[in-house]
């Protein structure tokens, strides 16, 4: 059986706005960028303006984006 994703093989895809896109897997120096911006984050933000999250997806309208970051109002 022949799937729709059989071609990506191990490649990293995202589908955005109904279109299948190929990312560069994240790397040692994207880990060390998103584990300074949450530190940085933490200490930052009050608790009672803002939620950091951390690679966790939200609900947007009929999308649910996972960034690697995100300060939720």
């Amino acid at each position: 059986l022949k799937g729709a994703f059989d071609c990506v093989h191990s490649k990293k895809v995202e589908l955005i706005h109904g279109e299948i896109r190929f990312m560069n897997p994240a790397g040692p120096l994207h880990d060390d960028l998103i584990d300074y911006l949450t530190r940085w984050s933490t200490r930052m933000t009050d608790n009672g303006l803002a939620n950091v999250r951390v690679q966790c997806g939200f609900l947007c309208d009929d999308h649910r984006p996972e960034p690697d970051i995100l300060w939720l109002k």
